[in-house]
């Protein structure tokens, strides 16, 4: 049978076959019309072809009735009648159209190069390399989360760390130091902290980073205006992501990298075959507006 030898339309259901209905079964082929106009032929391989391109929710209202498959058979003529019609015009040769067709091209040659590289996987080898390239990214110090109350004095400072014995929560500090009066109390959270921490003064980084425990509070820590006490609220252990743990991601990094490096290869030797050259001095005379203002020629010269 000549279905088995168009794969596409095995894709499609039995119904999208039916708008033949009124040749005879025995005897259809792809080539077959579906419509014919002056000029032209929808066949049945090209209704299926573009059926097949359509999402789902158009072929189920195609397969819906015999009005929707008519109307849409109507629409594919329509549309090819529309287009010889520009063509008539000559709207096709407009250099807006032409730019669009053309940026058109481009991304789809694009994407069938991209594709096409990427159907090679990345070697083990290559992916080893990738990971001790950027190692650093995938390794996060240990942190230590930390706030922070700063007082106008370090007896004040002093004061309100012994009253806790040197332990505390957030609430706890916060509350404490305005029931006893302190003037100037300022305080909030730090957020994490690593050893390479570049938000917040060293000595606050310091005093962070040396508390063993969560609801640990510093000895007073003197900034350049005020006393500081620096509380732990918490940790981040060390991670270190390992290459099997990223694998997916550099699998897909690999493969955009080599589908960049595939179309910049060919566009670079496209414009090596094409022998490009350019005219930078007359270049320089053109400047881009909504209609480009083409140079002058002086004494019949076409330089």
């Amino acid at each position: 049978m000549w279905i088995n030898n168009h794969p596409k339309l095995l894709l499609l259901p039995l119904s999208c076959i039916v708008v033949c209905s009124a040749l005879a079964a025995c005897t259809t082929t792809p080539t077959d019309p579906v419509a014919t106009y002056t000029g032209g032929a929808v066949s049945l391989a090209q209704l299926s072809d573009r059926l097949a391109l359509e999402p789902i929710h158009v072929q189920k209202k195609f397969n819906s009735s015999a009005e929707e498959k008519r109307a849409y058979v109507e629409s594919l003529v329509d549309a090819e009648l529309m287009q010889q019609e520009a063509r008539r015009r000559q709207i096709d040769q407009q250099p807006r159209i032409r730019a669009q067709i053309q940026r058109i091209l481009v991304r789809e040659l694009e994407r069938q190069v991209e594709q096409e590289s990427a159907k090679r996987e990345p070697t083990d080898e290559e992916l080893q390399q990738a990971y001790d390239q950027e190692r650093p990214r995938f390794e996060m110090p240990r942190m230590v989360r930390a706030s922070v109350i700063v007082l106008q004095t370090k007896d004040e400072a002093a004061t309100l760390r012994a009253g806790l014995q040197g332990r505390a929560s957030a609430g706890q500090l916060d509350q404490l130091a305005r029931k006893q009066g302190m003037a100037g109390v300022r305080q909030g959270d730090l957020g994490h902290l690593h050893a390479g921490s570049k938000h917040v003064p060293e000595p606050i980084r310091i005093a962070a980073l040396s508390l063993p425990h969560d609801g640990d509070l510093s000895p007073p820590v003197q900034l350049p205006r005020g006393w500081a006490l620096v509380l732990r609220t918490g940790e981040r252990p060390a991670l270190t992501r390992s290459l099997e743990q990223l694998r997916p991601m550099l699998q897909a990094r690999s493969r955009v990298q080599r589908g960049r490096a595939a179309v910049t290869a060919l566009t670079r030797r496209l414009r090596e075959e094409a022998k490009l050259t350019v005219e930078n001095k007359l270049l320089e005379e053109i400047q881009a507006s909504e209609r480009v203002a083409l140079p002058s020629r002086q004494g019949g010269s076409d330089r």
